[in-house]
């Protein structure tokens, strides 16, 4: 498994630098630094943590995200998300990731109803009518478990989280009937019910370390 899902980052490099021609942004290897951050990703997981990944069954999907994606930054997101999900390391928390995180959180536990209560559970940003569209004590207290982002990052981050490629996609948890529209989660889905278990399972002290893993401290 781990050497399709190297050829798919591969292949996703040479469809990159097929659409950027001279303009395309390489390494000395000939490959997009994002896309070498996937690689490197894919390259350290050990052997047992394929086997996890297998049985959330959804390695055709992967492969197949992975190795269409148009963003460079999709497949190491990808990868960082399906990661901290089998593993529960907060290492692997990071930008988009991390969004999606929070968001999917927002969606699941904080029952966000609009795409600003959405914001607002990874950003702690809201307006007169976030108590409405979001259960205000659950957005908080995720945040206090995960931290926040940045209102200014929240957009790209949402985009590569759930638009059509991104994270949720890729792994099947989540779809949009439309660009605009709220995800809508699918909890007969493995990846999600994995992480819905494991978030609802996570003590405080579980939580503050991930806190800590994926802010470096």
């Amino acid at each position: 498994m781990k050497t399709e899902i190297i050829n798919a980052v591969m292949s996703a490099n040479a469809q990159y630098i097929t659409r950027k021609g001279a303009t395309a942004n390489l390494n000395k290897s000939g490959i997009n630094p994002d896309l070498q951050k996937a690689l490197d990703i894919v390259r350290d997981i050990p052997d047992g943590q394929f086997v996890a990944i297998k049985k959330l069954e959804i390695e055709t999907r992967l492969i197949d995200g992975i190795k269409s994606a148009t963003n460079t930054k999709k497949p190491m997101r990808i990868m960082q998300a399906l990661l901290f999900t089998i593993s529960g390391n907060g290492v692997f928390l990071k930008s988009s990731a991390k969004t999606f995180i929070l968001e999917f959180c927002g969606l699941v536990i904080g029952n966000a109803k609009t795409r600003e209560a959405l914001a607002f559970s990874a950003t702690g940003k809201g307006n007169e009518n976030t108590s409405d569209e979001i259960r205000i004590a659950k957005a908080r207290a995720i945040q206090k478990a995960f931290g926040l982002i940045s209102a200014q990052s929240e957009q790209t981050q949402n985009s590569v989280s759930f638009s059509a490629g991104g994270i949720a996609d890729t792994l099947g948890i989540a779809t949009k009937e439309k660009r605009t529209g709220m995800p809508v989660v699918n909890l007969d889905n493995k990846v999600a019910q994995a992480l819905d278990a494991m978030i609802s399972a996570m003590t405080d002290s579980k939580l503050q370390l991930i806190v800590a893993q994926s802010t470096g401290k």
